[in-house]
């Protein structure tokens, strides 16, 4: 695997086929399915914070942020634990928007109020709770057949 396919799909060649989409460029090219989803869906939703979107509280967009990044999170560390993928692509692809949505409401928040609490506080909590889970899985995980 290339150093450009491995930066855009980030999955091992075997799991290629589970977790990612292919441009028919050639061999085809993996894209990591939730990245496709969630990257786009973040700069879109940025600008348009920037533009046309009424002032959001700094709470509200803390209160987004989990609302819509919690389903990516729960499929990434299910997939974690079960060392199997879970749900398939579009699956993927869906929590990936969903990801970016709250993903740019609480950088838009940080970009018009540097530093604020709110982003502190769920940028440090989300962390915490991701170390919890790759801790857990190493605990406790069984090992691989």
């Amino acid at each position: 695997m290339g150093k450009l396919e491995f930066l855009l799909s980030h999955h091992p060649r075997e799991q290629c086929a589970d977790k990612c989409f292919h441009l028919s460029v050639g061999a085809g090219i993996p894209i990591c399915s939730r990245c496709l989803g969630l990257y786009p869906t973040a700069i879109t939703v940025i600008i348009l914070d920037f533009t046309i979107l009424p002032p959001l509280s700094l709470s509200f967009r803390a209160l987004a942020f989990w609302f819509f990044v919690l389903p990516a999170w729960y499929h990434w560390a299910r997939e974690h634990y079960e060392r199997k993928p879970w749900g398939g692509k579009w699956r993927r692809l869906g929590s990936g928007v969903l990801s970016g949505i709250g993903t740019a409401l609480l950088l838009g928040g940080h970009f018009k109020h540097p530093y604020n609490g709110d982003f502190l506080f769920s940028g440090l909590l989300l962390l915490l709770i991701s170390a919890c889970v790759v801790f857990l899985e190493w605990f406790f995980r069984p090992p691989p057949q």
